[in-house]
């Protein structure tokens, strides 16, 4: 089963624990910004995907 938008609310979830905890330029940022742009993808909205993976790659 595809639970695309339930990925997405995680992937959300991770992103604000890792804001308060860790420093802005850390590589687990790159980590979440690229699982998000996966999910895009798989979800076929490829502009939403490349909007991510350009953040991973800052």
């Amino acid at each position: 089963m595809r639970e695309y938008s339930k990925a997405l609310e995680h992937y959300e979830k991770s992103l604000k624990l890792l804001d308060i905890s860790l420093p802005a330029n850390h590589p687990s940022f790159a980590t979440s910004y690229n699982n998000i742009g996966e999910v895009y993808s798989s979800m076929r909205e490829h502009a939403k995907a490349l909007e991510f993976y350009k953040k991973a790659n800052k």
